[in-house]
């Protein structure tokens, strides 16, 4: 699924159950169906999970993408929970991003981390995508913002293309969902035709010569542009570094994993005495490569 946030191939029945999760969440923090937007990274330490923050650049054909991240450990006989998101993505994006990694928690998820919520892979990926769209802009309540601009209407099928940017734009700066995720949402209750989705996807709504930007400046110059800015916040209220070890050690992740896990810190094994190992498989399939002529030069 290219192109966003939420999912249109999960079932009728998994959509409900996410629906029903999230209006549960949002009442267990009397949120009702108010806008959440930045109070979630409130929230997220209410829950007791500490946040880090860490700035990775994404190129622009998002190769090396990463969104964030959840992971709970044991520590003393009690659990420690943590959410890393990258600030160098645009605020709403983090917000998104917060919402998704909050799903991870409420599952009892060990360790999650989330590349690009663009593309998930794998369906609690997308079920945790599905999860921040409903959490941040129940159905209901966009069902409601539909019939207030259309003077009763269920549907904006008869918007023209720059009176559904206005009306995306002012979702946008309430709730403070990335804009691909508003228009998926659209999609999703079928409040838009195919045509329209596919003339709104394409919208280039970062560019500051836009249609659709010079609307969200106009509508809240303010919000938008905090929406649209990266924060590049850098720091962590705990050392998450040391937590993917401890995984490691106790053969929840692999070498490789950790390798990986490390890198998006900037880390790497070596920095911490875990240079990578040539397993007995491996020493096997290169001798076989050198017709046995190697030495075991330890002996």
């Amino acid at each position: 699924m290219a192109n966003y946030i939420g999912d249109t191939s999960l079932s009728e029945q998994e959509i409900n159950m996410l629906q029903i999760m999230a209006e549960e969440k949002r009442g267990q923090f009397n949120i009702g169906t108010a806008p959440l937007g930045e109070t979630i990274f409130k929230l997220v330490r209410q829950t007791g999970i500490q946040l880090i923050y860490v700035p990775i650049e994404v190129e622009e054909d998002r190769s090396n993408t990463f969104s964030g991240m959840y992971a709970s450990f044991k520590q003393d006989g009690e659990k420690v929970f943590y959410i890393g998101i990258n600030t160098y993505e645009y605020l709403d994006k983090q917000i998104f991003t917060l919402a998704h990694e909050l799903y991870h928690h409420w599952e009892d998820t060990e360790m999650c981390v989330c590349r690009n919520l663009e593309e998930p892979n794998g369906l609690g990926e997308q079920k945790a995508n599905r999860f921040a769209a409903e959490f941040l802009l129940p159905t209901n309540k966009l069902k409601d913002e539909i019939i207030l601009r259309t003077a009763g209407k269920s549907h904006l099928k008869e918007f023209d293309h720059l009176d559904l940017l206005r009306f995306i734009a002012r979702l946008h700066c309430d709730y403070r969902l990335p804009y691909k995720a508003i228009v998926r949402r659209l999609q999703e209750i079928k409040a838009i035709t195919e045509a329209q989705f596919t003339e709104l996807i394409q919208e280039p709504s970062r560019d500051e010569q836009s249609a659709y930007f010079k609307i969200g400046k106009n509508i809240d110059p303010h919000v938008f542009k905090k929406l649209n800015t990266r924060t590049m916040e850098d720091g962590a209220e705990g050392d998450i570094p040391y937590e993917f070890i401890y995984c490691f050690k106790r053969e929840i992740v692999s070498r490789t994993e950790l390798a990986d896990d490390l890198s998006l810190f900037g880390k790497e094994l070596v920095d911490y005495d875990l240079e990578e190992e040539v397993s007995d498989q491996d020493l096997a399939e290169l001798e076989g490569l050198f017709g046995g002529g190697m030495e075991d030069e330890t002996k």
